[in-house]
Order: C-alpha cells, then sequence, then structure tokens
C-alpha cells in the first residue's frame, strides 16, 4: 500500500439504512421534544395571563371595598354630626360598628373566594398542561426504546 492513501471501504447497504433510520428517529425525537416544550411554555404563559388576571380581579375587588367603606365612613360621620345628643350618637355608633363588621365580613369571603376560584382555575389548567406533555414525553421515550422499522 502507497503511503498517504487510505484504502477505500465500502459501507453496507445494510448500515447506512440503518443509521439513515436511526438519524430520522433522532431527528423525529427532537421535534417532538421541541413542540412538547413549546406546548408547555405556551400553557405555562397561559396560565401566567389567568393568574395575573385573577390578581387584578382581587386587587379590583379590594379598591371597591376600600371605596364602600370610606363612603360609608363619611355618611356615618355625617350621621353624627346630626346627632341630637349623646344616646343618639352611642346608637348610631353601635349600628355603624355592626353594618362594617358585616360589610367587612362579606367582603372577606368575596375576596377569599375569587382567590380560591382563581387558584383552583389555575392549578387545575398548568395540571392539565403537565399531564398532556407528560404524556407526550412517555409516547416519545417509548419509541426511542422500541424503535420501528
Amino acid at each position: 500500500m502507497a503511503e498517504g492513501k487510505t484504502p477505500k471501504m465500502e459501507v453496507p447497504p445494510e448500515l447506512r439504512a440503518m443509521t439513515e433510520r436511526g438519524v430520522e428517529q433522532a431527528k423525529a425525537a427532537f421535534d417532538s421534544s421541541m413542540q412538547s416544550a413549546q406546548q408547555a411554555l405556551s400553557a405555562f404563559d397561559q396560565w401566567f395571563k389567568t393568574s395575573q388576571a385573577g390578581a387584578h380581579d382581587i386587587g379590583s375587588k379590594a379598591m371597591t371595598f376600600a371605596q364602600r367603606n370610606v363612603q360609608s365612613a363619611f355618611e356615618f360621620a355625617q350621621t353624627i354630626v346630626q346627632a341630637q345628643n349623646l344616646e343618639d350618637v352611642v346608637k348610631k355608633q353601635t349600628e355603624f360598628v355592626q353594618s362594617q363588621l358585616r360589610a367587612l365580613s362579606e367582603q372577606a369571603k368575596e375576596l377569599s373566594d375569587t382567590a380560591t376560584k382563581m387558584t383552583t382555575e389555575g392549578a387545575k389548567e398548568l395540571g392539565q398542561s403537565a399531564k398532556t406533555a407528560m404524556e407526550k414525553l412517555k409516547t416519545l421515550a417509548d419509541g426511542i426504546r422500541s424503535p420501528k422499522g
């Protein structure tokens, strides 16, 4: 054999076909995993937007409740100014405190219900997306373990 020359070797057709199938399977697995990753990212993005909207809803409700409570305090101040005697002041103050406690209790319950609903719905969406992504990854892994062809 002359120096610097490498003998030509023929790659058997079976080996070439097997290698091509392996490359195709690897590319398909990569494409599938990238698609699953994109879907998972999309699901997370949607969950984030839903959570953001829920947080905005809670903030708006809290602001509305605060405005109502301040308005009630101003109305109470007006009734106190018009009180005829100390007994009337005590009576009006007692009524005001009782009504505010009821209002605050209802407001707290409404905020709690909204937060619970937001959390439950968000977790459900995220859980379903995670389940779908895991099923796709399992299918992908099964396909890699037992290649067809």
